[in-house]
């Protein structure tokens, strides 16, 4: 892929790239699994690295068992959903989404979240006004790093993928931007490590929110 400065259109993940989320939702995780597999400790650095994928595979990789899985993303959801109100969007994020909106950039936001959670953020922080869509869990039959959401989302833009740059935090994230052939960048303002973000090869670093505007 030639890469340009300037693409056409950002998409964006949304846990920990747009929304400071990943405190909440380990808390969450830890709190299901101290309920169904109390002795299958995680650090929260491993239960981060679980984290881009559609919860009930993250789920099944703890539990081992489809059942098992389900009642977990059931237990999850119902504790998660009361803490996302308070989970605040990062500082420069809004900013920085005004700035390509009055430059006109179109954006919009693939997630592997489930749109009940999805809706509460982008309602409360009023994002629809800058998205052009949001693809969530329900929108296709294959997730990250499967490139089925992002070409759904850039097929809703009427933007082709090598036009695009997927902004994220996860390896999934980059995994999922190179398979659909669009550009990939991370974010360093996430709880991932850097380190193994880098082994993707992403085709941008970002710094702070900021540095977004210099990609279109």
């Amino acid at each position: 892929m030639t890469l340009s400065s300037r693409f056409d259109a950002v998409v964006f993940d949304l846990d920990g790239t747009l929304l400071d989320s990943v405190p909440g939702i380990v808390k969450s995780f830890k709190h299901t699994i101290n309920h169904f597999t109390p002795d299958h400790g995680l650090s929260d650095q491993e239960i981060i690295r679980l984290l881009g994928r559609p919860l009930f595979v993250q789920m099944k990789e703890i539990s081992g068992s489809d059942h098992l899985a389900e009642e977990m993303v059931a237990f999850y959801r119902k504790h998660n959903i009361g803490i996302i109100p308070s989970m605040p969007l990062f500082p420069g994020v809004v900013e920085a989404l005004q700035e390509l909106h009055s430059r006109n950039i179109p954006m919009a936001i693939v997630t592997s979240k489930a749109k009940p959670s999805v809706d509460i953020s982008v309602n409360q922080y009023d994002l629809k006004k800058f998205m052009q869509t949001v693809v969530t869990i329900e929108d296709t039959p294959k997730h990250k790093p499967d490139p089925m959401p992002l070409l759904l989302c850039l097929e809703r833009m009427g933007v082709s993928p090598e036009r695009c740059v997927y902004v994220g935090d996860a390896v999934f994230d980059v995994q999922c931007a190179k398979r659909a052939g669009a550009a990939s960048a991370v974010v360093s303002w996430g709880s991932n490590v850097m380190s193994e973000l880098l082994l993707e090869s992403p085709d941008f670093v970002l710094e702070n929110p900021g540095k977004i505007s210099a990609l279109v």
